[in-house]
């Protein structure tokens, strides 16, 4: 598949959460059943929770509940959907994990380096860059408006 966003964080858990708002991104009308399709539970099987992504008021009860913080839910962190729902994602991802999420990530054409704290982040401790894809149809369309005529004269010609 292309490589349509590249993902660096400055920890496993933050190349994680920069795969899936890359991932909100590329797909802006996600709901979280979409996102929940896209990045099963089973991905990250060391979590410690059930749900890899719960909405934000679901999520601050089960840290509270925990008395830890086991999803991300702080500003810049949650990932906010085109419906104006806010979701957080696990914090707790293995290096098994991370590379079931990354090579599920390349499936969906979202490139994820290993993470690296040298570098500098913005708060959320991740940097996406989106790739431009070329725009579909507009040059396929043109050729094909003139090539077709072209090759249909060519035929009446040759007989």
């Amino acid at each position: 598949m292309n490589c349509k966003a590249s993902i660096i964080g400055k920890t496993q858990n933050r190349t994680a959460l920069g795969i899936v708002h890359a991932y909100v991104a590329l797909n802006p009308k996600a709901t979280l059943a979409e996102l929940r399709r896209a990045f099963p539970n089973n991905l990250c099987p060391d979590s410690g929770v059930d749900e890899l992504l719960l909405p934000q008021s679901g999520a601050l009860k089960y840290n509270t509940k925990a008395d830890m913080s086991l999803y991300f839910t702080k500003e810049g962190e949650t990932i906010t959907l085109a419906d104006g729902s806010v979701v957080c994602l696990s914090q707790i991802w293995s290096k098994t994990s991370l590379d079931k999420f990354v090579a599920n990530a390349a499936n969906l054409g979202i490139q994820a380096s290993d993470p690296d704290k040298t570098l500098d982040y913005d708060k959320p401790g991740f940097k996406i860059t989106i790739h431009q894809q070329p725009k579909k149809g507009c040059l396929g369309m043109l050729i094909a408006l003139i090539a077709i005529p072209a090759a249909a004269l060519l035929c009446i010609f040759n007989f």
